[in-house]
């Protein structure tokens, strides 16, 4: 006859005796288990409530990070840049060229592109997590032959509010003129 670890004969009734009390212990510890785990889900509910708190959305934050981007648009900052740019960027170009981060990415960092970038009108909107800007922007843009060509565009950009960051989700644009000197400055009405 089978015996158990302190060599007492095993027979049916033991095995029933012991799968009971080896049942009863894990009933225990999935009940330990389960009030740990709902325990630390409304910790982490609280501390994810608090961190949203503290998550600025709000238009001064949007503008903010706008002009972080101009910044790193204008000195070719790939760091700032790549930070800024959601992973699922599609950046419409006024010639309907899209692009991707990687695209972006290849094309600005490290790069004098622009000589000048300035962005002279702007609106821009909090929707829940996202913020919407709407831009004009006179931009010299500095050619392969040494050139350079001066434009204002129409921007509209999307932006992401992840994990308390800025993301740059989508942009499109359209041309208006291709010399901003043309073009009467914007008048800002105040009431």
């Amino acid at each position: 006859m089978p015996t158990n670890e302190i060599d007492e004969p095993v027979n049916d009734s033991t095995v029933k005796s012991l799968s009971a009390e080896a049942q009863g212990s894990r009933r225990r510890f999935s009940r330990r288990t389960a009030m740990a785990a709902a325990g630390a889900h409304g910790f982490l509910v609280c501390m994810v409530a608090k961190a949203r708190a503290a998550i600025p959305l709000n238009v001064t934050s949007l503008n903010n990070v706008l002009e972080t981007w101009r910044g790193a648009m204008l000195a070719g900052n790939g760091v700032v840049l790549e930070n800024l740019l959601h992973d699922h960027l599609k950046y419409m170009h006024s010639s309907g060229l899209v692009q991707t981060k990687a695209d972006v990415l290849h094309d600005l960092a490290g790069k004098k592109f622009f000589s000048s970038l300035g962005h002279v009108e702007s609106t821009a909107e909090i929707v829940d997590n996202l913020g919407v800007a709407v831009l004009t922007v006179d931009q010299v843009k500095n050619l392969s032959d040494g050139k350079t060509r001066a434009s204002r565009i129409k921007v509209e950009t999307t932006w992401i509010n992840k994990e308390g960051q800025w993301k740059l989700l989508t942009r499109a644009s359209a041309l208006i003129s291709q010399t901003p000197a043309a073009m009467p400055s914007p008048t800002i009405q105040t009431q």
